[in-house]
């Protein structure tokens, strides 16, 4: 691959705005879409529009040969400059070369911001994920994509818990350790150890997002929460997340209370995204009536900050950008 990619330019709009009608599967899936379809996730013209109005906190890097675009990859911060997130990539061409160059400049560009970690979450039959994975990123579990159904009412009503609360940053102190109780260790070591580390990783929820604690008697270990329900608002299809206790109870309760919120919103389909560990929340899944729709791999690229950090300018990779990576 002789064309390289480079942060997107003012030249590049033109580019983009011909292509922005075309039909390029987006591959990367955020919490925010996880039940759309590559071709139904934000696209060129999302990115068009970004670039027209930018974002300090989102950088996009294209590959385009004259008028012809090549890729494009787009990423953001999560809660925090540590934790980074691919939200786009798009490539036009089978040629993995390309693919890695892209991969190579995100990379870098979260690295020159201090980030520790930059995320991407794939579909499992994504011809991008062997190719993420010989580029460094670490698989951390895979992901089950549920949806309630459309022609039917769910099996038992969805209401919302009456001890359920807003979640306040006075609760990130029992939710990290409630975390730290039911992810496994690999799952915890790729993606977070300390409390801050673990803030800086959730995923974005949108304008619209909203999150629930429920409130539990202490256990032996002290902890005063049973579950944390995340609704991520997406008007099509809102997308709920849950952290919870490996009980039938409190994962019921804390997906009964983000459907009861979803559903109050509008009449959609809403989506449930569930890592494989999390057995409650499958069970309260199934317990509902949601029907399995996808499956999804969250992966995660570790970044050194044992080197010196670099400003990512417009050069090839093989000059600037590879010493920020590991």
């Amino acid at each position: 691959m002789t064309v390289n990619a480079r942060h997107l330019r003012l030249t590049d709009l033109p580019v983009l705005a011909f292509h922005s009608r075309r039909v390029y599967p987006n591959q990367a899936v955020t919490l925010e879409h996880a039940g759309a379809p590559g071709s139904a996730r934000p696209g060129l013209w999302q990115t068009l529009r970004t670039a027209v109005w930018p974002s300090h906190r989102r950088r996009i890097w294209i590959s385009r040969d004259g008028s012809t675009l090549l890729g494009v990859i787009a990423l953001r911060r999560r809660t925090s400059r540590s934790a980074w997130e691919i939200d786009t990539l798009i490539t036009t061409t089978s040629n993995d070369a390309l693919l890695l160059d892209l991969l190579d400049r995100a990379v870098a560009t979260a690295g020159a911001d201090g980030a520790h970690r930059l995320f991407l979450r794939l579909a499992a039959d994504s011809p991008a994920l062997p190719v993420a994975q010989s580029h460094g990123f670490i698989s951390i579990t895979p992901e089950t994509i549920y949806a309630t159904p459309l022609s039917e009412p769910l099996r038992a009503p969805a209401a919302a818990s009456p001890a359920a609360r807003r979640r306040t940053r006075a609760d990130d102190h029992d939710l990290f350790r409630l975390y730290c109780q039911v992810t496994p260790h690999e799952a915890r070591w790729q993606t977070a150890l300390s409390p801050a580390e673990w803030r800086a990783a959730q995923e974005p929820l949108g304008r619209h997002g909203k999150e629930w604690v429920l409130p539990t008697h202490p256990d032996a270990s002290g902890i005063s929460l049973g579950a944390m329900a995340r609704l991520a608002g997406h008007r099509d299809a809102p997308t709920i997340a849950l952290l919870a206790h490996d009980s039938d109870d409190a994962a019921r309760t804390a997906l009964d209370t983000a459907l009861a919120a979803a559903h109050a919103a509008g009449d959609q389909p809403v989506i449930l995204l569930v890592p494989e560990y999390a057995t409650a929340a499958h069970r309260a899944a199934e317990q509902r009536g949601m029907h399995a729709i996808g499956e999804t791999v969250m992966l995660v690229r570790p970044i050194a900050q044992r080197v010196r950090r670099l400003e990512v300018a417009d050069q090839a990779v093989e000059g600037s950008a590879r010493s920020v990576v590991s």
